[in-house]
């Protein structure tokens, strides 16, 4: 029965790896193990910082315990990251933790599919969007709860990020979402993302972010 696809230990030395796909772990709760039992195996310092730094890559199909996808540390490393794929993940809530939020950036991402996911509320917190300038293919469907692509705390200043854009996008599928209600959060003057080729269906409650959109 696995539960944990690599222990900490092991993902700090997986420097080299640039593509990781799990399909069907059906018992899989964390790709990468977090339990306290193994604090005293992590070296502290700039050494526990580098896991999957080299990952270009990764697809998660079928892994229906799954909740969370990347702890924030785990996601601030990822700079090489260029395709994420999630499918089929029934019990995600989060893609990343969203108790310890840190700066993150994702300046290579050029595709982003997430897809059957039906417990998730939202994709990223609003501070990672301005890293997407490479963001050139998103794909969202049939994500039943879903009510944001990008979300902030309430109380957050809405002044920090109205300056996004996502300039390279090109190809934005956004399908059967029943509670989709904003791209942006909700009190964000963001234009709705403008692509080439765009699928918006069957998406009832959403609404632009500034006046004329949508």
């Amino acid at each position: 029965m696995l539960r944990r696809l690599f222990s900490s230990t092991l993902a700090r030395n997986l420097l080299q790896l640039e593509k990781l796909e799990i399909y069907n772990c059906r018992e899989l709760e964390q790709i990468i193990a977090e339990d306290k039992d193994e604090e005293h195996l992590q070296p502290v310092g700039p050494t526990c910082n580098f896991s999957l730094q080299s990952l270009t890559y990764l697809r998660v199909d079928g892994c229906i315990m799954l909740r969370r996808l990347f702890s924030s540390t785990l996601a601030r490393n990822l700079l090489q990251l260029e395709k994420l794929v999630i499918d089929n993940c029934l019990e995600l809530e989060q893609i990343i933790d969203e108790d310890h939020l840190q700066p993150l950036c994702f300046p290579k991402l050029t595709e982003i599919s997430v897809g059957y996911c039906p417990k998730l509320k939202h994709l990223f917190h609003i501070s990672v969007a301005p890293s997407l300038q490479k963001l050139s293919r998103l794909y969202i469907i049939g994500n039943d709860e879903l009510e944001e692509v990008f979300w902030h705390k309430d109380g957050a200043d809405v002044t920090d990020y109205n300056e996004i854009v996502m300039n390279e996008l090109r190809k934005l599928e956004l399908i059967n979402l029943p509670n989709l209600t904003n791209f942006w959060p909700a009190g964000y003057q963001i234009p709705f993302p403008s692509a080439s080729d765009e699928d918006v269906r069957n998406c009832p409650k959403l609404r632009g972010n500034s006046e004329g959109d949508r």
